[in-house]
């Protein structure tokens, strides 16, 4: 009989260091999930991030992001496109960047800071970013040909706008390459003489002094 309890209580003592196991491997994403509804899906992130799509219905959600140290949720509610939900984009140890196009010319980003008390900022139209710079560059207002480049982190912002851009009815249709360097932005976009079978390219190079 002493046999017996001796093994029971070693293979006892085995399943919950098992257990312990496997719930300090994911703490980081299943702690306090009992509140999400069973339809609710998660993406983990290499980081130890994590994003929740929190379904209000069948339709709409909210988004509930964060890491080992905090977690926040989205103060908008989001509904559920054809083409699916926010997808990530890109992410680091500062940010979580999601997107979801709607038609092939709007396209929609979510900044997700991992900073404990930080909500998500919204943008229409992204184009770039520079995560380790904290900044977005977006389309805020494109019949006017207007841009803007934003730290998301500090919320400095300057906007510029493209002369001599090709007759799009969206101005951002007609940027061929926009990338950083550096301290740089770099923005190559076809100018008034474009057409189906000539490019006219034109080039600026904006030093971001934030």
């Amino acid at each position: 009989m002493e046999i017996k309890i001796g093994r029971i209580w070693n293979l006892t003592s085995i399943i919950i260091l098992l257990l312990l196991f496997a719930v300090n491997s994911d703490s980081y994403c299943f702690t306090e999930l009992s509140y999400y509804s069973q339809q609710d899906s998660i993406v983990k992130l290499k980081n130890q991030a994590y994003v929740i799509y929190h379904y209000e219905d069948e339709q709409h959600y909210k988004i509930i992001w964060g890491n080992n140290y905090f977690e926040s949720k989205s103060s908008n509610v989001f509904e559920r496109q054809g083409n699916g939900l926010f997808n990530v984009y890109d992410y680091n140890d500062n940010v979580i960047v999601l997107e979801q196009s709607s038609g092939p010319s709007i396209k929609y980003s979510l900044i997700l800071p991992l900073k404990n008390g930080e909500k998500e900022q919204s943008y229409i139209n992204p184009l770039t970013y520079n995560l380790s710079k904290n900044l977005i560059v977006y389309s805020n207002d494109s019949t006017n040909y207007l841009f803007s480049i934003k730290n998301f982190m500090t919320g400095n912002e300057i906007q510029f706008s493209l002369s001599d851009i090709c007759p799009s009815v969206v101005a951002k249709d007609c940027i061929r390459k926009i990338s950083f360097n550096d301290n740089n932005l770099i923005i190559v976009w076809e100018g008034k003489k474009w057409d189906s079978d000539n490019d006219d390219l034109k080039k600026m190079e904006i030093a971001i002094k934030f």
